[in-house]
Protein backbone atom coordinates (compact mmCIF):
# COMPACT_ATOMS: atom_id res chain seq x y z
CA UNK A 1 0.00 0.00 0.00
CA UNK A 2 2.68 2.76 0.70
CA UNK A 3 4.52 1.64 -2.25
CA UNK A 4 1.13 2.00 -4.53
CA UNK A 5 0.43 5.60 -2.49
CA UNK A 6 3.87 6.74 -3.52
CA UNK A 7 3.71 5.69 -7.23
CA UNK A 8 0.21 8.15 -7.09
CA UNK A 9 2.03 10.69 -5.09
CA UNK A 10 4.42 10.68 -7.68
CA UNK A 11 2.39 10.07 -10.57
CA UNK A 12 0.22 13.59 -9.63
CA UNK A 13 3.37 15.85 -9.01
CA UNK A 14 4.27 14.68 -12.61
CA UNK A 15 1.42 15.49 -13.91
CA UNK A 16 0.81 19.01 -11.95
CA UNK A 17 4.43 19.61 -13.38
CA UNK A 18 3.63 18.81 -16.59
CA UNK A 19 0.87 21.25 -16.50
CA UNK A 20 2.49 24.14 -14.72
CA UNK A 21 5.19 23.74 -17.25
CA UNK A 22 2.70 23.86 -20.10
CA UNK A 23 1.11 26.77 -19.14
CA UNK A 24 3.98 29.05 -18.17
CA UNK A 25 5.54 28.24 -21.55
CA UNK A 26 2.17 29.33 -23.40
CA UNK A 27 2.33 32.40 -21.33
CA UNK A 28 5.89 33.09 -22.32
CA UNK A 29 5.43 32.32 -26.04
CA UNK A 30 2.17 34.95 -26.13
CA UNK A 31 4.51 37.25 -24.27
CA UNK A 32 7.49 36.83 -26.50
CA UNK A 33 5.32 37.22 -29.86
CA UNK A 34 3.13 40.30 -28.71
CA UNK A 35 6.94 41.92 -28.20
CA UNK A 36 8.44 40.84 -31.41
CA UNK A 37 4.84 41.85 -32.97
CA UNK A 38 5.29 45.39 -31.81
CA UNK A 39 9.15 45.25 -32.85
CA UNK A 40 7.54 44.86 -36.32
CA UNK A 41 4.53 47.11 -36.34
CA UNK A 42 6.96 49.91 -35.63
CA UNK A 43 10.18 49.71 -38.28
CA UNK A 44 10.75 52.69 -39.47
CA UNK A 45 12.40 54.00 -42.18
CA UNK A 46 12.57 57.43 -40.60
CA UNK A 47 15.92 59.12 -39.65
CA UNK A 48 15.51 58.61 -35.48
CA UNK A 49 17.99 58.89 -33.08
CA UNK A 50 16.46 56.16 -30.28
CA UNK A 51 14.59 53.09 -31.24
CA UNK A 52 12.38 54.19 -28.18
CA UNK A 53 11.53 57.21 -30.09
CA UNK A 54 8.87 54.93 -32.35
CA UNK A 55 8.38 51.94 -30.05
CA UNK A 56 5.08 52.10 -28.14
CA UNK A 57 5.31 51.59 -23.92
CA UNK A 58 3.39 48.39 -24.81
CA UNK A 59 6.62 46.98 -25.54
CA UNK A 60 7.75 47.40 -22.21
CA UNK A 61 4.95 45.82 -19.89
CA UNK A 62 4.89 42.84 -22.50
CA UNK A 63 8.94 42.65 -22.04
CA UNK A 64 8.67 42.97 -18.24
CA UNK A 65 6.09 40.20 -17.91
CA UNK A 66 8.01 38.14 -20.00
CA UNK A 67 10.99 38.20 -18.49
CA UNK A 68 9.31 37.93 -14.85
CA UNK A 69 7.72 34.39 -16.58
CA UNK A 70 11.24 33.49 -17.90
CA UNK A 71 12.40 33.97 -14.40
CA UNK A 72 9.72 32.15 -12.53
CA UNK A 73 10.54 28.84 -14.85
CA UNK A 74 14.21 29.78 -14.62
CA UNK A 75 13.48 29.35 -11.00
CA UNK A 76 11.38 26.44 -11.26
CA UNK A 77 14.17 24.67 -13.01
CA UNK A 78 12.34 23.92 -15.90
CA UNK A 79 14.23 21.86 -18.70
CA UNK A 80 13.15 23.86 -21.26
CA UNK A 81 14.69 27.28 -19.79
CA UNK A 82 17.84 27.14 -21.81
CA UNK A 83 15.57 27.43 -24.83
CA UNK A 84 13.92 30.48 -23.72
CA UNK A 85 16.52 32.19 -22.36
CA UNK A 86 17.94 32.02 -25.92
CA UNK A 87 14.47 33.49 -27.32
CA UNK A 88 14.93 36.33 -24.66
CA UNK A 89 18.42 37.06 -25.21
CA UNK A 90 17.45 36.88 -29.36
CA UNK A 91 14.58 39.71 -28.39
CA UNK A 92 16.80 41.83 -26.09
CA UNK A 93 19.85 41.54 -28.51
CA UNK A 94 17.96 42.45 -32.02
CA UNK A 95 15.63 45.75 -30.74
CA UNK A 96 17.81 47.98 -33.26
CA UNK A 97 17.93 45.45 -36.17
CA UNK A 98 14.59 44.75 -36.01
CA UNK A 99 13.67 48.34 -35.72
CA UNK A 100 15.91 50.31 -38.12
CA UNK A 101 14.59 48.97 -41.75
CA UNK A 102 17.20 50.28 -43.46
CA UNK A 103 19.56 49.69 -41.58
CA UNK A 104 21.04 50.53 -37.68
CA UNK A 105 24.02 52.62 -37.23
CA UNK A 106 27.18 53.99 -39.34
CA UNK A 107 29.57 51.41 -39.59
CA UNK A 108 26.71 48.53 -40.69
CA UNK A 109 26.94 50.63 -43.97
CA UNK A 110 30.78 50.39 -44.54
CA UNK A 111 31.11 46.98 -43.70
CA UNK A 112 27.84 45.92 -45.84
CA UNK A 113 29.44 47.86 -48.73
CA UNK A 114 33.03 45.72 -48.17
CA UNK A 115 31.35 43.05 -48.02
CA UNK A 116 29.31 43.23 -51.16
CA UNK A 117 32.99 44.48 -52.95
CA UNK A 118 34.11 41.07 -51.72
CA UNK A 119 31.46 39.33 -52.53
CA UNK A 120 31.39 40.44 -55.83
CA UNK A 121 35.31 40.86 -57.05
CA UNK A 122 36.64 38.27 -54.20
CA UNK A 123 38.47 40.96 -52.54
CA UNK A 124 38.99 44.45 -51.25
CA UNK A 125 42.24 46.97 -51.64
CA UNK A 126 43.53 47.80 -49.33
CA UNK A 127 42.81 44.25 -46.85
CA UNK A 128 41.09 45.23 -44.28
CA UNK A 129 43.21 42.48 -41.72
CA UNK A 130 41.90 43.69 -38.49
CA UNK A 131 38.39 42.68 -39.58
CA UNK A 132 39.13 39.66 -41.64
CA UNK A 133 37.43 37.01 -38.89
CA UNK A 134 33.62 38.59 -39.51
CA UNK A 135 34.33 39.43 -43.23
CA UNK A 136 35.45 35.69 -43.90
CA UNK A 137 32.75 34.38 -42.02
CA UNK A 138 29.77 36.08 -43.90
CA UNK A 139 31.00 35.38 -47.02
CA UNK A 140 31.24 31.90 -45.63
CA UNK A 141 27.96 31.42 -44.87
CA UNK A 142 26.34 33.49 -48.07
CA UNK A 143 27.67 31.25 -50.19
CA UNK A 144 27.07 27.79 -48.42
CA UNK A 145 23.56 28.88 -47.90
CA UNK A 146 22.70 31.68 -49.91
CA UNK A 147 21.48 34.35 -47.18
CA UNK A 148 21.97 37.64 -48.61
CA UNK A 149 24.96 39.47 -47.21
CA UNK A 150 22.38 41.93 -45.73
CA UNK A 151 20.61 39.85 -43.41
CA UNK A 152 24.04 38.22 -42.17
CA UNK A 153 25.36 41.71 -41.68
CA UNK A 154 22.32 42.34 -39.55
CA UNK A 155 21.83 39.59 -37.66
CA UNK A 156 25.11 37.36 -37.50
CA UNK A 157 25.86 39.18 -33.63
CA UNK A 158 22.40 38.55 -32.17
CA UNK A 159 22.12 35.10 -33.40
CA UNK A 160 25.35 33.77 -32.07
CA UNK A 161 25.35 35.59 -28.61
CA UNK A 162 22.06 34.87 -27.89
CA UNK A 163 22.81 30.96 -28.63
CA UNK A 164 26.00 30.54 -28.24
CA UNK A 165 26.34 32.60 -24.66
CA UNK A 166 23.48 30.91 -22.55
CA UNK A 167 25.02 27.72 -23.40
CA UNK A 168 28.36 28.69 -22.59
CA UNK A 169 27.33 29.99 -19.53
CA UNK A 170 25.55 26.96 -18.34
CA UNK A 171 28.18 24.42 -18.72
CA UNK A 172 30.65 27.01 -17.01
CA UNK A 173 28.73 27.79 -14.24
CA UNK A 174 27.34 23.46 -13.70
CA UNK A 175 31.45 23.17 -13.43
CA UNK A 176 31.80 26.16 -10.89
CA UNK A 177 28.86 25.53 -8.53
CA UNK A 178 27.65 22.73 -6.66
CA UNK A 179 24.11 24.30 -6.21
CA UNK A 180 22.48 23.19 -9.82
CA UNK A 181 19.26 24.00 -9.05
CA UNK A 182 19.77 27.71 -9.34
CA UNK A 183 21.59 28.03 -12.53
CA UNK A 184 19.00 29.02 -15.38
CA UNK A 185 18.16 31.89 -12.84
CA UNK A 186 21.58 33.21 -12.82
CA UNK A 187 21.90 33.29 -16.26
CA UNK A 188 18.42 35.00 -16.51
CA UNK A 189 19.95 37.56 -13.95
CA UNK A 190 23.02 38.60 -15.98
CA UNK A 191 20.37 40.16 -18.76
CA UNK A 192 20.19 42.96 -15.91
CA UNK A 193 23.75 43.67 -16.91
CA UNK A 194 24.65 46.26 -19.38
CA UNK A 195 24.82 44.32 -22.70
CA UNK A 196 25.24 47.05 -25.73
CA UNK A 197 28.25 45.18 -27.23
CA UNK A 198 25.78 42.96 -28.37
CA UNK A 199 23.38 44.51 -30.47
CA UNK A 200 24.80 45.57 -33.65
CA UNK A 201 27.13 43.29 -35.92
CA UNK A 202 30.60 44.89 -35.67
CA UNK A 203 34.32 42.99 -35.79
CA UNK A 204 35.15 44.51 -31.97
CA UNK A 205 31.94 43.53 -30.89
CA UNK A 206 32.22 39.73 -32.56
CA UNK A 207 35.66 39.73 -31.23
CA UNK A 208 33.99 40.70 -28.03
CA UNK A 209 31.88 37.03 -28.19
CA UNK A 210 34.96 34.58 -29.09
CA UNK A 211 36.56 36.20 -26.22
CA UNK A 212 34.25 35.60 -23.78
CA UNK A 213 33.50 31.85 -24.99
CA UNK A 214 37.09 31.17 -24.38
CA UNK A 215 37.13 32.74 -21.53
CA UNK A 216 34.22 30.47 -20.66
CA UNK A 217 35.57 27.64 -21.76
CA UNK A 218 38.56 28.02 -20.25
CA UNK A 219 36.95 27.14 -16.81
CA UNK A 220 35.78 23.71 -18.16
CA UNK A 221 39.27 22.59 -19.73
CA UNK A 222 40.39 19.82 -19.06
CA UNK A 223 41.73 18.04 -21.53
CA UNK A 224 44.09 19.04 -25.19
CA UNK A 225 40.68 19.42 -27.44
CA UNK A 226 39.16 21.92 -25.40
CA UNK A 227 42.83 23.84 -25.12
CA UNK A 228 42.91 23.70 -28.96
CA UNK A 229 38.95 25.27 -28.98
CA UNK A 230 40.19 27.90 -26.82
CA UNK A 231 43.18 28.87 -28.91
CA UNK A 232 40.94 28.71 -32.59
CA UNK A 233 38.34 30.88 -30.41
CA UNK A 234 41.50 33.44 -29.52
CA UNK A 235 42.58 33.33 -33.23
CA UNK A 236 39.25 34.08 -34.00
CA UNK A 237 39.22 37.30 -31.56
CA UNK A 238 42.81 38.60 -32.92
CA UNK A 239 41.53 37.99 -36.59
CA UNK A 240 38.24 39.43 -36.15
CA UNK A 241 39.48 43.14 -33.80
CA UNK A 242 43.46 42.74 -31.95
CA UNK A 243 41.94 44.67 -28.94
CA UNK A 244 39.66 41.22 -27.99
CA UNK A 245 42.34 39.49 -30.10
CA UNK A 246 45.93 39.81 -28.32
CA UNK A 247 44.49 39.19 -25.14
CA UNK A 248 43.03 36.35 -25.70
CA UNK A 249 45.84 34.89 -27.41
CA UNK A 250 47.67 35.95 -23.83
CA UNK A 251 45.04 33.97 -21.77
CA UNK A 252 45.38 31.01 -23.91
CA UNK A 253 48.99 30.93 -23.60
CA UNK A 254 48.93 31.82 -19.62
CA UNK A 255 46.26 28.87 -19.38
CA UNK A 256 48.68 26.38 -21.07
CA UNK A 257 51.26 27.15 -18.58
CA UNK A 258 48.86 26.87 -15.44
CA UNK A 259 48.00 23.24 -16.85
CA UNK A 260 51.59 22.27 -17.67
CA UNK A 261 53.37 20.07 -15.17
CA UNK A 262 56.31 21.87 -14.52
CA UNK A 263 56.30 23.70 -11.48
CA UNK A 264 59.60 25.36 -11.00
CA UNK A 265 59.36 27.93 -13.30
CA UNK A 266 55.12 28.15 -14.13
CA UNK A 267 54.64 31.15 -11.32
CA UNK A 268 57.98 33.67 -12.75
CA UNK A 269 56.11 32.75 -16.28
CA UNK A 270 53.20 33.71 -15.78
CA UNK A 271 53.58 36.88 -14.31
CA UNK A 272 55.95 37.60 -17.00
CA UNK A 273 52.71 37.12 -19.03
CA UNK A 274 50.55 39.21 -17.19
CA UNK A 275 53.27 41.79 -17.38
CA UNK A 276 53.22 41.00 -21.02
CA UNK A 277 49.20 41.52 -21.34
CA UNK A 278 49.52 44.93 -19.34
CA UNK A 279 51.98 46.09 -22.27
CA UNK A 280 50.84 44.63 -25.08
CA UNK A 281 47.92 47.06 -26.44
CA UNK A 282 49.49 50.26 -25.60
CA UNK A 283 52.65 48.96 -27.80
CA UNK A 284 50.61 47.34 -30.56
CA UNK A 285 49.07 50.92 -30.83
CA UNK A 286 52.11 52.60 -30.52
CA UNK A 287 53.69 50.75 -33.41
CA UNK A 288 50.09 51.21 -35.57
CA UNK A 289 50.77 54.97 -34.67
CA UNK A 290 54.37 54.58 -35.93
CA UNK A 291 55.50 57.53 -32.88
CA UNK A 292 55.16 57.78 -29.23
CA UNK A 293 53.09 60.57 -28.27
CA UNK A 294 52.48 61.41 -24.26
CA UNK A 295 49.88 63.19 -23.69
CA UNK A 296 49.84 65.51 -20.11
CA UNK A 297 50.09 62.68 -17.72
CA UNK A 298 48.07 64.15 -14.56
CA UNK A 299 45.33 64.98 -16.90
CA UNK A 300 44.86 61.68 -18.74
CA UNK A 301 45.12 59.37 -15.63
CA UNK A 302 42.20 62.49 -13.89
CA UNK A 303 39.99 61.50 -16.57
CA UNK A 304 40.37 58.02 -16.48
CA UNK A 305 39.30 58.15 -13.08
CA UNK A 306 36.71 60.40 -13.75
CA UNK A 307 34.91 57.99 -15.93
CA UNK A 308 35.52 55.00 -14.11
CA UNK A 309 34.53 56.05 -10.54
CA UNK A 310 31.80 59.49 -11.35
CA UNK A 311 28.56 59.08 -9.86
CA UNK A 312 24.74 60.90 -10.58
CA UNK A 313 21.32 60.81 -8.60
CA UNK A 314 19.16 61.58 -10.99
CA UNK A 315 15.71 63.40 -9.77
CA UNK A 316 14.59 65.40 -12.45
CA UNK A 317 11.90 63.27 -13.78
CA UNK A 318 9.22 60.86 -13.16
CA UNK A 319 9.78 57.93 -11.07
CA UNK A 320 10.35 55.45 -14.08
CA UNK A 321 13.02 57.52 -15.14
CA UNK A 322 14.78 58.55 -12.22
CA UNK A 323 15.33 54.79 -11.27
CA UNK A 324 16.36 53.92 -15.18
CA UNK A 325 19.11 56.12 -14.96
CA UNK A 326 20.17 56.15 -11.25
CA UNK A 327 20.87 52.37 -12.18
CA UNK A 328 22.20 53.30 -15.29
CA UNK A 329 24.83 55.78 -14.04
CA UNK A 330 25.81 53.47 -11.26
CA UNK A 331 25.69 50.44 -12.96
CA UNK A 332 29.72 50.47 -12.97
CA UNK A 333 29.53 50.90 -9.15
CA UNK A 334 27.28 47.63 -8.94
CA UNK A 335 29.16 45.28 -11.18
CA UNK A 336 32.48 46.65 -9.19
CA UNK A 337 30.77 45.29 -6.15
CA UNK A 338 29.42 41.96 -7.78
CA UNK A 339 33.18 41.33 -9.21
CA UNK A 340 34.60 42.47 -5.60
CA UNK A 341 32.22 39.88 -4.13
CA UNK A 342 33.11 37.46 -6.28
CA UNK A 343 36.93 37.58 -5.93
CA UNK A 344 35.98 37.55 -1.97
CA UNK A 345 34.47 34.51 -2.55
CA UNK A 346 36.68 33.10 -4.49
CA UNK A 347 39.47 33.55 -1.73
CA UNK A 348 37.80 32.30 0.63
CA UNK A 349 37.53 29.04 -1.44
CA UNK A 350 40.80 29.40 -3.22
CA UNK A 351 41.64 25.78 -3.01
CA UNK A 352 38.62 24.97 -5.32
CA UNK A 353 38.82 28.07 -7.46
CA UNK A 354 42.34 28.04 -8.19
CA UNK A 355 41.94 28.83 -11.43
CA UNK A 356 40.66 32.08 -10.71
CA UNK A 357 43.97 33.25 -10.59
CA UNK A 358 44.30 33.45 -13.95
CA UNK A 359 41.40 35.60 -14.71
CA UNK A 360 42.41 37.76 -11.73
CA UNK A 361 45.68 38.33 -13.03
CA UNK A 362 44.75 39.49 -16.82
CA UNK A 363 41.87 41.50 -15.70
CA UNK A 364 44.57 43.35 -13.41
CA UNK A 365 47.02 43.98 -16.12
CA UNK A 366 44.71 44.71 -18.64
CA UNK A 367 43.01 47.88 -16.29
CA UNK A 368 47.04 48.61 -16.16
CA UNK A 369 46.67 48.93 -19.99
CA UNK A 370 43.76 50.99 -19.34
CA UNK A 371 45.79 53.69 -17.56
CA UNK A 372 48.50 53.61 -20.10
CA UNK A 373 46.47 53.95 -22.95
CA UNK A 374 45.17 56.86 -21.16
CA UNK A 375 47.75 59.01 -21.02
CA UNK A 376 49.20 57.99 -25.44
CA UNK A 377 48.35 59.98 -28.15
CA UNK A 378 47.29 58.26 -31.10
CA UNK A 379 47.71 60.49 -34.80
CA UNK A 380 45.71 57.72 -36.63
CA UNK A 381 42.33 58.20 -34.09
CA UNK A 382 40.09 61.12 -34.35
CA UNK A 383 39.75 62.64 -30.86
CA UNK A 384 36.45 61.09 -29.73
CA UNK A 385 37.27 57.81 -31.43
CA UNK A 386 40.67 57.76 -29.10
CA UNK A 387 38.11 57.73 -25.69
CA UNK A 388 36.58 54.98 -27.45
CA UNK A 389 39.47 52.67 -27.96
CA UNK A 390 40.70 53.21 -24.52
CA UNK A 391 36.66 52.32 -23.01
CA UNK A 392 37.39 49.14 -25.17
CA UNK A 393 40.32 48.01 -22.83
CA UNK A 394 38.12 48.52 -20.48
CA UNK A 395 35.15 46.47 -21.41
CA UNK A 396 38.10 43.74 -22.38
CA UNK A 397 39.31 44.24 -18.59
CA UNK A 398 35.63 43.77 -17.47
CA UNK A 399 34.92 40.46 -19.68
CA UNK A 400 38.19 39.24 -17.97
CA UNK A 401 35.97 39.44 -14.40
CA UNK A 402 33.45 37.21 -15.47
CA UNK A 403 34.01 33.95 -13.46
CA UNK A 404 33.92 36.23 -10.79
CA UNK A 405 30.43 37.69 -11.51
CA UNK A 406 29.18 33.97 -12.26
CA UNK A 407 30.08 33.07 -8.71
CA UNK A 408 28.85 36.45 -7.31
CA UNK A 409 25.45 36.25 -8.63
CA UNK A 410 24.77 32.76 -8.39
CA UNK A 411 25.57 32.78 -4.70
CA UNK A 412 23.51 36.05 -4.38
CA UNK A 413 20.49 33.55 -6.14
CA UNK A 414 21.27 30.74 -3.68
CA UNK A 415 20.28 33.14 -0.53
CA UNK A 416 17.85 34.25 -2.18
CA UNK A 417 15.79 31.03 -2.93
CA UNK A 418 15.87 29.99 0.83
CA UNK A 419 13.59 32.96 2.06
CA UNK A 420 10.63 33.31 2.53
CA UNK A 421 7.74 33.12 -0.47
CA UNK A 422 7.14 36.96 -0.10
CA UNK A 423 11.10 38.00 -0.50
CA UNK A 424 11.66 35.90 -3.43
CA UNK A 425 8.35 37.28 -5.44
CA UNK A 426 9.80 41.15 -4.83
CA UNK A 427 13.15 40.04 -5.44
CA UNK A 428 11.76 38.27 -9.39
CA UNK A 429 9.57 41.52 -9.52
CA UNK A 430 12.95 43.64 -8.86
CA UNK A 431 14.72 41.53 -11.14
CA UNK A 432 12.17 41.71 -13.52
CA UNK A 433 12.64 45.61 -13.84
CA UNK A 434 16.12 45.56 -13.76
CA UNK A 435 16.23 43.57 -17.18
CA UNK A 436 13.83 45.76 -18.66
CA UNK A 437 15.91 48.67 -17.15
CA UNK A 438 18.89 47.59 -19.14
CA UNK A 439 17.59 46.71 -22.38
CA UNK A 440 16.02 50.41 -22.19
CA UNK A 441 19.78 51.82 -21.42
CA UNK A 442 21.72 49.21 -23.42
CA UNK A 443 20.55 51.13 -26.85
CA UNK A 444 20.34 54.73 -27.96
CA UNK A 445 18.28 57.07 -25.84
CA UNK A 446 16.62 60.76 -26.63
CA UNK A 447 14.78 61.94 -23.23
CA UNK A 448 15.20 64.22 -20.62
CA UNK A 449 18.92 62.78 -19.21
CA UNK A 450 20.15 61.40 -21.99
CA UNK A 451 20.55 62.15 -25.91
CA UNK A 452 22.74 60.14 -28.66
CA UNK A 453 22.85 62.62 -31.03
CA UNK A 454 23.46 59.86 -34.04
CA UNK A 455 20.70 59.81 -36.19
CA UNK A 456 19.66 56.92 -38.43
CA UNK A 457 20.09 57.02 -42.65
CA UNK A 458 16.06 57.42 -43.32
CA UNK A 459 14.09 56.95 -46.72
CA UNK A 460 15.00 60.64 -47.38
CA UNK A 461 18.61 60.11 -47.65
CA UNK A 462 18.44 57.24 -50.11
CA UNK A 463 16.19 59.25 -52.25
CA UNK A 464 19.09 62.29 -52.11
CA UNK A 465 21.63 60.60 -53.10
CA UNK A 466 19.69 58.63 -56.04
CA UNK A 467 18.55 62.01 -56.63
CA UNK A 468 22.27 63.83 -56.54
CA UNK A 469 23.63 60.62 -58.61
CA UNK A 470 20.73 60.89 -61.28
CA UNK A 471 21.13 64.66 -62.04
CA UNK A 472 25.13 65.39 -61.19
CA UNK A 473 26.46 66.62 -64.87
CA UNK A 474 29.61 64.18 -64.61
CA UNK A 475 31.95 63.19 -61.99
CA UNK A 476 31.38 64.97 -58.32
CA UNK A 477 31.33 64.85 -54.85
CA UNK A 478 29.65 65.96 -52.13
CA UNK A 479 30.05 67.22 -48.30
CA UNK A 480 27.08 65.68 -46.32
CA UNK A 481 27.02 64.28 -42.79
CA UNK A 482 27.65 60.89 -41.93
CA UNK A 483 24.09 59.21 -42.25
CA UNK A 484 23.72 60.70 -46.17
CA UNK A 485 27.32 59.44 -46.57
CA UNK A 486 25.95 55.55 -45.39
CA UNK A 487 23.39 56.26 -47.68
CA UNK A 488 25.54 57.02 -50.72
CA UNK A 489 27.56 53.58 -49.39
CA UNK A 490 24.87 51.32 -49.18
CA UNK A 491 23.30 52.13 -52.52
CA UNK A 492 26.37 52.61 -54.68
CA UNK A 493 28.94 50.43 -52.53
CA UNK A 494 32.55 52.17 -53.03
CA UNK A 495 31.46 54.26 -56.78
CA UNK A 496 34.92 56.09 -57.20
CA UNK A 497 38.33 56.23 -55.75
CA UNK A 498 40.76 59.05 -56.32
CA UNK A 499 44.49 60.02 -56.19
CA UNK A 500 46.45 61.48 -53.52
CA UNK A 501 44.44 59.84 -50.79
CA UNK A 502 41.47 62.20 -51.23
Amino acid sequence: LKIRDKAIYCKKNIKEYNLSSLAISGVYLVLIFLCFFVLYKNQTTGSIISPWQVISGKFFIFYFLASLVLIYGAYKNYSYSLIFISIHSFLTFSVAVLVYKLGYGFDTFIHEATLNLIDKDGFVSPKPLYYLGQYSLIIIFHKLFFIPISLLNKFLLPILSSILLPSAIYLSLKHLVTNQKTVFISIVSLLALPFSIFIISTPQNLAFLFLILALLMGLICKDLICLITIYLLALASLLTQPIAGIPAIIFSVVLTVYHCDFKQYKRIVILLLFCLSSIALPLSLIVVNKSLKITAVLDGFKNSFINLFSAAVPSQDNFILNFTYLYAYNVKFILSIIILTGIFWTIRNRNEYKILIVYLGMSLSLLISYFLCSVLKFDFLISYEHADFVNRILITAALFSLPFVLLSIQNIINRITEQKKEIIIFTSIFLASLITTSLYVSYPRFDRYFNSRGYSVGQNDIEAVRWIDKNADGDYLVLANQQVSAAALSQFGFKRYYDNNI
